[in-house]
């Protein structure tokens, strides 16, 4: 095992996509924002889904649906995606020039693929 610990700086800490997320939606500290998600974990889930961009084919109706009980808790009930719609197309159309992968081979070939080309 390494003793290595990741320390970001200030400046890293204040781009990142939490600070941003949290400054957005009006959370002060990570523990209001582990607080919050506890407490409405409904809004919270709805608010990541919106803020990273799930492109869905059909809308959910509900974040989350107990009706069975906890142990089979349905997420996103009636919606429907194709995860390539999220992670490829969207990007595709946004940054097509963007690396969308970095392929480094064992005898140092290197591919790389733009999501244009994806």
């Amino acid at each position: 095992m390494s003793d290595f610990i990741f320390k970001p700086t200030k400046d890293q800490i204040e781009k990142s996509n939490i600070i941003r997320f949290m400054k957005k939606h009006g959370v002060a500290s990570f523990a209001d924002l582990a607080k919050k998600s506890k407490a409405d974990s409904d809004w919270f889930w709805n608010a990541v889904n919106d803020d990273i961009g799930i492109v869905w084919d059909k809308k959910y109706t509900v974040v989350s649906d107990f009706s069975k009980g906890k142990p089979w808790p349905k997420w996103f009930a009636d919606g429907k995606i194709n995860i390539v719609n999220s992670t490829v197309e969207k990007f595709a159309e946004k940054t097509p020039n963007k690396i969308a992968y970095c392929f480094v081979s064992e005898d140092g070939t290197e591919k790389v693929v733009t999501y244009s080309q994806a």
